[in-house]
């Protein structure tokens, strides 16, 4: 009763849920933003890309028509003026030779961006070659031998199976990790410290332990913070995987998906399970012990000060793990790696990079449950004669706390 009673407060604040939507509401603008400039851009390119054909020829003008790369000038005057203020990126001015060769001048901006050069060759030996049969009066099967073409096979090798193991893919997972426990244990360790300050030495908590053991009120405080930072996640996970499963769905995302879902596919393989413990355990360590710097606050004015501890922590955690990448075989990362919520950022980097065995995983992970339930039945124990005290300096608090 009581977790669900807390769960349901925090998740209805206006903190929450800005907390929560801002990220998606950000995304979705950079979306609409970016669907918008490529349709913009793509409608532009197809405009300006046209090669722009000045001709008077009639027989030239019925091969041009049916070139949807060409855009047809009746003289030149005008495909010269769009040319000099830059609305056209080059034009192609064509005439007949009385002894029926093509005559082909190319006007080109300083800057060929849109190879109209290249294309206006592919274009002029075509119509050369049109002429060319028109007067050569070949018979029908003197045609057909001219005009075949060579037989092309095209066979091209598989995408490869072992992309997850590539060294690329294990820094973007290694990072990935690293960046959303930092951000997230930074965001709910202040939270969670200036929560449980508000609480400190006011009547309602005297009244809430006269009711009921301060104990029970911790643990259910606890759980349901830790189903906040679980909705939180899930809610992320949930968004993230239904936008990238939308994005098909549009013309320019259908190409995005099909170029990075096997790199979105490997990422997510190569953090696996065990990494994702670490990050929960994390999250519960970080909140139990932000919930002991917001008890030893002396008013909720110094919540900010108490919560240092731990974000000086978090910080040092964070800067410690970008030193090992480039380091996984080192003896301290190893060290580390068994070290309560240290742990859970430097394990993962072992996991990611397959320099931890199973068993190695598996006693680290012990030792943090082991540690993170000794902080709970601790705190839990200390927690009733903290919220109480106000006058105290942090340390004679805890002292307090730790000697009745």
């Amino acid at each position: 009763m009581l977790p669900r009673k807390h769960f349901f407060r925090q998740i209805k604040s206006w903190g929450f849920i800005f907390m929560v939507l801002g990220p998606f509401i950000i995304v979705g603008i950079n979306i609409i933003i970016g669907l918008a400039t490529a349709k913009s851009a793509h409608q532009k390119n197809d405009t300006d890309n046209r090669i722009a054909v000045v001709c008077k020829d009639n027989l030239l003008k019925t091969n041009l028509k049916a070139n949807p790369d060409v855009k047809l000038y009746d003289n030149q005057a005008t495909a010269s003026k769009l040319f000099e203020k830059g609305k056209i990126k080059g034009y192609l001015y064509l005439t007949i030779k009385k002894n029926q060769q093509l005559d082909a001048t190319v006007y080109l901006q300083p800057t060929d961006s849109s190879n109209i050069h290249k294309r206006s060759s592919v274009i002029i030996s075509g119509l050369q070659n049109n002429i060319n049969f028109a007067t050569a009066k070949l018979s029908n099967e003197q045609k057909k031998k001219i005009m075949t073409v060579p037989e092309v096979h095209v066979k091209q090798a598989e995408k490869s199976k072992e992309i997850k193991n590539d060294t690329g893919i294990k820094i973007i997972c290694f990072y990935a990790v690293c960046f959303i426990l930092y951000f997230i244990l930074l965001i709910y360790n202040g939270v969670t410290t200036q929560e449980i300050a508000t609480e400190k030495g006011t009547k309602i908590m005297e009244v809430v332990f006269s009711s009921m053991p301060g104990g029970d009120y911790f643990i259910g405080k606890i759980m349901g913070l830790i189903g906040e930072v679980l909705l939180h996640i899930g809610i992320y996970l949930v968004g993230g995987y239904s936008i990238w499963r939308l994005l098909p769905y549009f013309k320019e995302g259908k190409t995005l998906v099909h170029q990075f879902d096997p790199f979105v596919g490997a990422i997510l393989g190569n953090i696996g399970v065990y990494s994702l413990i670490y990050v929960v355990a994390a999250l519960i360590i970080c909140l139990i012990l932000a919930a002991l710097c917001g008890a030893l606050a002396s008013k909720p004015e110094n919540a900010g000060k108490t919560a240092q501890f731990m974000t000086i922590l978090i910080i040092l955690c964070f800067i410690l793990a970008t030193q090992f990448n480039n380091n996984v075989h080192s003896n301290l990362l190893f060290v580390l790696s068994y070290v309560p919520f240290i742990s859970s950022f430097m394990m993962p980097i072992r996991i990611i990079y397959e320099v931890a065995s199973t068993w190695e995983i598996l006693i680290s992970i012990s030792i943090t449950v082991g540690f993170l339930i000794g902080i709970l039945i601790l705190i839990r124990r200390i927690y009733p004669r903290l919220i109480l005290q106000t006058d105290d300096s942090v340390f004679k608090a805890l002292k307090k706390a730790m000697m009745k």
